[in-house]
């Protein structure tokens, strides 16, 4: 529960701003700090004081109640043109105890709730901002106010968890605002990116517990595991009307990018996963319908669907690896168009499919749910004969020239925390059968 509480007073926080979506941002706010020195009185206690001013805006007077009302309906108009997880969280807190919030930062002397992220963020300025969120906060979980949000009362009443929450998230907002000052495009490109992203994390999760609905190998199972083994795809300018004998009509919306290098064998096994998750929901017919893609004309590749996979993945929440077998790649490409150095993170993965002969993958084929044991005596050595595996020696070589860049990269580059309320998992796959059973495969 403390996640959650965790990003329903983040929500909190966007709500109080007005930064109602991922790419939202905020500006100098040099004109909010003017108003604010010229209206605040200092305080002793600056928590006990916000406490106060909570209670007494209950019942605010009418100049007070017209400003709330002017900053609610604002915020309001903003939830309901934006799209996406942040918007619809926001619109389920309660209108009733966001108007006492804002009657609260008005009476606390500020023009509205606009924290300065361009300056000192351990102001006097930014902690009343902090107070107040704090406070309001509190305030709204204990009248049940954001109960939709699934909120932890015992955790919104931890006033340090709730103030490291708030500084966390400032700084973020502070990195992505400066970001967005220098270069205003790059959020639009990084929003479309994130959203991309997400449709094949989705589409990743869909595969993933079909295969294993269907008892796939284990090492195939993995491999679809993988968001990075999927291709990505472009919404359309004009979604593709489909009228079916029978059935509702419907929209594609999306169009499948190429994967650069994949199996074509692996791309049946996946489109064959997308045609028994379509006929299960037809039969079953709960919740939406799953997304169609276009996929009978292919767009080039996107840099998403240019990047190899990684040699080694780590699913959201585990601990253990799984490796990506060579044979994601066709021969083809695994032989003529990588290098020494990229067939080395992979050569010693082996193989998850048997040998195929074209494109078209026949999901009858016993290989596909065979054991470990017998899958090796009959059908991997022939897998494997099609890739030309570099010698140890090579790989040996290779493996040096990538630690060495590898550290001369960490030397060069420093990491920036992020503690953002986006969503940016791509899947959150999960399955210790399916992690257990890897580890007989290695």
């Amino acid at each position: 529960m403390k996640d959650l509480t965790k990003t329903a007073f983040q929500r909190w926080i966007r709500a109080l701003a007005g930064i109602i979506s991922a790419q939202s941002t905020l500006t100098h706010a040099d004109d909010y700090i003017k108003h604010y020195e010229q209206r605040f009185v200092p305080v002793d206690d600056l928590r006990e004081h916000i406490k106060n001013l909570v209670e007494q805006s209950k019942k605010p007077n009418a100049e007070i109640k017209q400003r709330a009302s002017r900053l609610l309906t604002e915020v309001k108009g903003q939830v309901a043109r934006a799209e996406g997880q942040i918007a619809k969280d926001i619109a389920k807190i309660s209108c009733e105890h966001l108007s006492t919030a804002f009657a609260t930062i008005i009476a606390a002397g500020l023009l509205r709730f606009y924290p300065d992220v361009f300056g000192n963020t351990s102001s006097a300025y930014n902690k009343l901002h902090r107070h107040l969120a704090v406070a309001t906060f509190q305030d709204a979980v204990s009248a049940f106010g954001l109960t939709r949000l699934q909120v932890s009362i015992t955790a919104a009443s931890d006033t340090t968890f709730l103030n490291g929450i708030f500084d966390k998230f400032m700084v973020t907002l502070a990195r992505v605002s400066k970001r967005a000052e220098r270069n205003p495009e790059s959020l639009e490109d990084s929003a479309e990116l994130e959203a991309t992203t997400k449709r094949r994390g989705r589409l990743c999760t869909s595969r993933y517990e079909q295969a294993k609905t269907e008892g796939l190998r284990v090492r195939v199972v993995c491999l679809i595991g993988n968001p990075e083994c999927h291709s990505d795809d472009e919404v359309l300018d004009e979604p593709i009307p489909v009228k079916e004998p029978g059935e509702k009509p419907y929209k594609i919306l999306t169009q499948a990018r190429v994967k650069v290098g994949r199996h074509p064998g692996l791309t049946g096994i996946m489109r064959h996963l997308d045609s028994k998750i379509l006929d299960k929901w037809i039969r079953n017919r709960k919740g939406p319908r799953p997304n169609t893609r276009k996929t009978d004309e292919l767009l080039p590749p996107s840099a998403l669907s240019s990047k190899l996979p990684a040699a080694t993945y780590t699913r959201p929440d585990h601990e253990k690896e799984t490796r990506t077998p060579l044979d994601f790649f066709s021969p083809q490409y695994f032989n003529d168009v990588l290098d020494v150095e990229e067939k080395s993170r992979y050569a010693a993965h082996g193989v998850g499919m048997a040998a195929l002969d074209d494109a078209v993958w026949n999901p009858t084929k016993n290989w596909a749910t065979m054991g470990t044991a017998e899958f090796r005596v009959k059908y991997e050595p022939a897998a494997l004969a099609q890739y030309s595996v570099p010698t140890e020696e090579e790989m040996e070589q290779a493996r040096l020239r990538r630690e060495k860049e590898e550290h001369r990269k960490k030397k060069k580059a420093g990491g920036d925390d992020d503690d953002s309320d986006d969503e940016v998992s791509e899947t959150d796959l999960e399955d210790t059968d399916v992690e257990d059973a890897m580890d007989e495969e290695r």
